[in-house]
């Protein structure tokens, strides 16, 4: 090397003008034994793959400046070798066999445990199913870089290595128990903790409950001897809803009320007199705070109970010791002789009233005593007018006197059948329910029993000025404009007035003595007498141009015209709304349906027939037949029986019958 040195070369590099040429000759390698190519490791020197002839040159000489220099020897025997190398051990510490654990647990939880692995870290290329087969393999030591020449017994070495596997093992078994229990620690401690704060809760909650009850036991004691009063119990309720209100709602204490505060409501309202008005406000006071102590939650309007069970305490209060006073005093109240009295306590008392028992005070108790009262009014001999006692009632009961409003306009309609046009009681007696009924309503009933009377009186007034300056009947239809109309009443002058009216003109034009001026006064003075709501209408306009026509003919010399048009049919009333209808009815048409029909029926029968407001039943309208509630499903009539609480089928005759 020297004299290749003093020729140029340079150690680490080739040979030639390249340096790419080799060193050292291919050497010749005794393998130790029969096996096949490979399977001893590395038998040659030479260059790596891919390695240039310099950097294996390179190499080479490295390794003979740091003295290592590689001998043949003998593979696995016992005999001391000449060198003496120290022997390098590798320790691992507990922490460290934890980590490598835990590094190796996540690398494999990271991976996909259906993911071919192969292993290529040791001599042999081995390939695994999964991590978990990968794992579940003996741990592999890592192989020393150089060949083990002094000792090598694979039967000892595989000893040491289980030995070490199962020390490690037993190292991460103990760190996951301990770990384990310190977990399982913690967690019975925040158990413990949690615990001791539950019992110290019961605790005080079982003191509160024994002082809540050594209360109660005490106010019970006090009231079997019949020492409580009202007070005391309020301040009884009223300290329990502010120390104790979660016993208070947990043991349904609001129920001691029943027992307790009831016997000293009904004593309380023993003597009340509701008709005297120096008591009208007796009560209202206690029940309006006895109401905010036992209803501290509202209920919705779906929680309507009628039922004595399932009743709160304080509508039990209302309906066992203020309601059995109503039923008393209602028995002995005349709606018709002391209206206002009732009508006060009614109004006074509804709000503090639940919804069920508002209407059971108004349809159970006031109504039946407003319809006894009416069933015995007579329009004729009654002194008292039935609207001033009745009209009252409209803002509390609205809809709920519409029953009682048909046999009152039965009356009514008797009443007038021996009425005189020219007597104003009737027009005084009708005024007032002008508002009440409804405006089809009131217009039929004029139609059958105000119009065709009126017509008949301007039929048979004397239109000779000579002999009637008064026309008494002209100037009574003209006082029904308010009820009837302007164009109701020209519809009457037509039919009944101006035929006779303008009879009476032609008469006098043909006469020989015929004096134009009186005439034209004559017909001025008619033409003052109209109203102008009346007057301004076309049909009335016509029937006063066709005088002037007829007079304007007299006077140029042509006979007078007395061909007239025909009068205008009766008004019909609405049909279906209310108990009659005029005299002449036209048979039904074949094309009638069955809601028809029981229209026109209740008509003929002057019953009244209404739909009711807001009410279905099985989504059908439900209507006022009279008295009798009905609805009408696929042409067959179903009614409401008021014994039974029960809708049957009815016929339309019985149906007649019974109101």
């Amino acid at each position: 090397m020297k004299m290749m040195r003093k020729m140029g070369y340079v150690p680490g590099q080739g040979l030639g003008a390249n340096k790419q040429g080799i060193v050292e000759p291919i050497q010749a390698v005794l393998r130790p034994g029969r096996a096949a190519v490979g399977a001893y490791g590395r038998e040659s020197k030479g260059p790596n793959f891919g390695e240039s002839s310099g950097d294996t040159q390179k190499r080479v000489e490295c390794s003979r400046d740091d003295g290592k220099v590689e001998e043949p020897s003998r593979r696995g025997n016992w005999k001391k070798t000449g060198s003496k190398k120290s022997v390098k051990y590798q320790y691992k510490t507990i922490d460290e066999v934890i980590a490598e654990s835990g590094s190796l647990k996540q690398r494999l939880s990271s991976g996909s445990s259906g993911v071919k692995v192969i292993d290529m870290t040791g001599k042999e290329q081995k390939v695994y199913s999964g991590y978990d087969a990968y794992a579940a393999k003996t741990r592999a030591i890592v192989e020393a870089q150089v060949e083990r020449l002094v000792f090598d017994v694979p039967e000892l070495m595989h000893n040491l290595n289980l030995l070490i596997n199962e020390t490690e093992e037993t190292i991460r078994r103990n760190d996951r128990q301990m770990r384990f229990l310190r977990d399982q620690t913690a967690a019975l401690e925040n158990d413990s903790m949690q615990i001791q704060a539950a019992l110290w809760k019961e605790r005080e909650e079982q003191k509160r409950v024994e002082e809540l009850n050594d209360l109660l036991e005490r106010f019970s004691t006090k009231s079997d001897e019949g020492n409580v009063t009202l007070d005391e119990c309020r301040e009884l309720f009223q300290k329990m809803q502010t120390e104790y209100f979660e016993e208070y709602r947990l043991f349904r204490l609001e129920e001691i009320a029943i027992t307790n505060v009831l016997p000293l409501i009904q004593h309380y309202f023993l003597t009340w007199d509701a008709l005297d008005n120096d008591q009208m406000n007796y009560g209202i006071a206690l029940i309006s705070e006895w109401k905010k102590i036992l209803e501290i939650e509202q209920r919705g309007i779906f929680n309507v109970t009628k039922s004595l069970e399932n009743l709160s305490p304080f509508e039990r209060l209302l309906w066992d010791g203020w309601m059995p006073v109503m039923r008393k005093i209602a028995l002995r109240w005349s709606p018709r002789d002391d209206p206002q009295s009732m009508l006060h306590v009614v109004e006074k008392w509804l709000p503090m009233l639940p919804l069920w028992m508002r209407e059971n005070l108004l349809e159970q108790i006031v109504i039946p005593r407003i319809a006894a009262q009416v069933d015995e009014w007579n329009p004729l001999t009654d002194r008292i007018p039935i609207h001033t006692w009745l009209h009252p009632w409209l803002d509390v009961m609205g809809d709920r006197l519409q029953p009682i409003f048909s046999p009152i306009r039965q009356k009514l309609a008797k009443a007038l059948k021996e009425w005189n046009p020219t007597d104003r009681s009737a027009l005084s007696m009708l005024r007032p329910w002008k508002g009440c009924f409804a405006s089809a309503t009131m217009s039929a009933f004029l139609a059958m029993n105000i119009i065709p009377k009126l017509e008949k009186a301007l039929q048979e007034m004397i239109y000779d000025p000579t002999k009637n300056h008064r026309y008494d009947e002209f100037y009574a239809a003209l006082d029904w404009t308010e009820l009837i109309g302007a164009e109701g009443i020209a519809a009457v002058l037509v039919r009944s007035f101006f035929p006779k009216w303008y009879e009476t003109l032609c008469i006098w034009l043909e006469s020989p003595r015929v004096v134009a001026q009186e005439v034209v006064m004559w017909y001025n003075e008619w033409k003052s007498r109209f109203p102008v709501e009346i007057s301004s209408l076309i049909i009335v306009q016509e029937q006063l141009k066709r005088a002037l026509i007829a007079m304007k003919q007299a006077q140029q010399g042509v006979q007078v015209t007395k061909e007239i048009h025909p009068p205008l049919p009766p008004p019909e009333p609405v049909p279906g709304i209310y108990n009659s209808a005029p005299p002449r009815i036209q048979p039904p048409p074949p094309h009638l349906s069955f809601k028809d029909l029981v229209e026109l029926r209740a008509r003929e029968a002057g019953v009244l027939y209404v739909p009711q407001v807001n009410k279905f039943r099985e989504g059908k309208p439900v209507y006022w037949f009279g008295n009798v509630s009905i609805y009408i499903d696929r042409n067959v009539i179903f009614g409401f029986n008021v014994e039974t609480q029960q809708w049957s089928p009815i016929g339309l005759d019985h149906l007649l019958s019974i109101c």
